[in-house]
């Protein structure tokens, strides 16, 4: 977690009265300068400070094997918390995470984007989907729950489903080896492109 405050100004709490003329991605922000009598209010794009971020982080991962997931800006908070979710092509560990945190907070304060926030630099939960093709390889031999664009088969809200564990993956899509419902079945491999796949999940077995 990380918090940056230099002293020159103070962020208040939003004013309810910006709802009503503004888009919710917009608030308005009191800000007290030293050596002013009266407080300065601006307006601040939550939503253009998360893209920027996220062009800061694309730029500085760009040839490493970490990768952005999601920024996130929660600006209901005071002050505001930036949460960036990250991965990498071998996992990642609580000091890649720190690094990262270091070198964001740092371009932050040099582009001034924000002048007082939280930042937390964290990793997906395991009960979150992979949301790029650049997750599945470290999945190879995991067993997968595939939700599928199109209609038919076994369906959850309208989704064929498919289950069984990664075999392959390359640029265009997965090969998957079929949960059989019955054990003396052969086992069939199916091949899914990303294109299909509207949802993955990873099934952790604790067995």
């Amino acid at each position: 977690m990380q918090n940056r405050n230099d002293g020159l100004c103070k962020p208040h709490r939003h004013l309810h009265l910006s709802e009503n003329l503004l888009p919710l991605h917009h608030f308005i922000y009191r800000i007290v300068k030293e050596g002013t009598e009266s407080p300065l209010f601006v307006c601040i794009d939550f939503m253009e400070i998360a893209a920027q971020i996220r062009q800061i982080l694309d730029q500085k991962l760009a040839n490493g094997s970490h990768f952005v997931l999601d920024v996130r800006v929660n600006a209901r908070l005071n002050p505001p918390k930036i949460t960036v979710i990250v991965d990498g092509d071998n996992g990642i560990t609580i000091d890649d995470c720190a690094n990262i945190s270091r070198a964001l907070g740092d371009s932050i304060h040099e582009e001034n984007l924000l002048e007082d926030y939280n930042l937390e630099v964290t990793t997906p939960g395991i009960d979150q989907p992979l949301k790029l093709s650049r997750q599945y390889p470290k999945h190879v031999g995991r067993s997968l729950k595939i939700e599928l664009k199109h209609d038919g088969g076994a369906a959850v809200g309208g989704h064929e489903v498919v289950r069984g564990k990664l075999i392959e993956v390359d640029s265009t899509g997965i090969r998957v080896e079929e949960e059989a419902k019955d054990r003396k079945a052969p086992k069939s491999i199916k091949k899914l492109t990303f294109e299909q796949i509207e949802k993955t999940l990873v099934m952790i077995s604790f067995k």
